[in-house]
């Protein structure tokens, strides 16, 4: 059962980190529509439109993406172990 509990919880830290990786919020000023990738590091922005008019234009910045990416798989490692260490069992026939 414990190993499933792990499963689980790297699966749904799974669903974060592609959700996180690909989340788009948009940034708009006066004259430029930007959609802005990436928690906690914004590691792509999609221009949109400016002060000319539409424009479809990526700038990816390649370090802060891999930075992005190694922190999320590294709290996919982590957070079974962290269940592990600070899960409390109340009784003590459920130690058995």
């Amino acid at each position: 059962m414990d190993t499933v509990k792990k499963l689980i919880i790297q699966g749904i830290v799974g669903l974060l980190t592609i959700f996180a990786i690909t989340f788009g919020r948009l940034r708009d000023m006066p004259d430029n529509f930007q959609r802005l990738h990436g928690l906690p590091f914004i590691w792509g922005t999609h221009q949109l439109n400016t002060i000319a008019g539409p424009v479809d234009i990526w700038y990816i910045n390649l370090t802060n993406l891999s930075l992005d990416i190694f922190l999320w798989l590294l709290f996919l490692i982590i957070a079974p172990i962290l269940y592990d260490k600070f899960t409390i069992v109340s009784c003590p026939r459920c130690i058995e």
